[in-house]
């Protein structure tokens, strides 16, 4: 009996110098040191345009035009010639008119009051919203061109287009002058409508009644 108390106990004393050495040993391991990474810088900038966007330029203007640059919250008078990049808006008043080049894409015929603003000029799909006005889109089939109009997309590849609207009417006017169009809208049922803009045509869309219709020949 004595002799399996002295065992249990010496078995105890055993475990505890384990256990003492192995925490003396973690105590003792230096720690890694904490490397602190710096985050990526962001790629997007509101000063400045993605590098491979395409610029335009303001070939011709008259009249009072104003002119909206990337990071203004309104436009400005313009004065002078001006290129113009992602992100910018150009404006025409009343008695002026402007036209804006794009060598990959084509040039933009702005008339008196019309509304334009360059969403994304990337070679791949340039991106424009015209709020109002008549504009004469002509494009030369290097790099499609996408157009927004109230609830509307209208994409062209080539030939010309020229669209009309007022700043407070639903109707927009859609002549196709040169080439195939295509628009694309949801109905007010919320399915998506997508058909072929012909050569030559007139066509009415309502943008309160997401409808689309070809009026007459040219």
């Amino acid at each position: 009996m004595k002799d399996l108390v002295l065992f249990i106990i010496g078995l105890l004393i055993g475990i505890g110098a384990v256990i003492g050495n192995s925490s003396l040993k973690i105590k003792n391991t230096p720690a890694e040191p904490i490397i602190s990474k710096k985050p990526p810088e962001p790629s997007f900038s509101v000063e400045t345009p993605p590098s491979e966007s395409l610029r335009g330029i303001i070939a011709t203007h008259s009249g009072n035009m104003l002119w909206e640059s990337r990071t203004a919250t309104s436009p400005g008078e313009l004065k002078g010639n001006a290129k113009i990049q992602q992100g910018e808006r150009l404006v025409t008043k009343e008695k002026s008119s402007a036209k804006v080049n794009f060598d990959r894409a084509g040039s933009f015929e702005l008339s008196e009051n019309s509304d334009l603003s360059f969403i994304q000029t990337l070679p791949i799909d340039l991106v424009v919203e015209q709020k109002k006005g008549k504009i004469k889109y002509i494009i030369n089939g290097k790099s499609p061109l996408s157009i927004r109009v109230r609830s509307a997309l209208i994409t062209k590849k080539s030939g010309i287009i020229e669209i009309t609207l007022a700043d407070n009417d639903s109707i927009v006017l859609i002549s196709t002058l040169q080439g195939t169009a295509q628009i694309g809208f949801n109905d007010l049922d919320y399915v998506s409508q997508v058909f072929t803009l012909r050569e030559g045509h007139i066509y009415e869309y309502n943008s309160d009644e997401r409808t689309a219709v070809n009026t007459k020949n040219r």
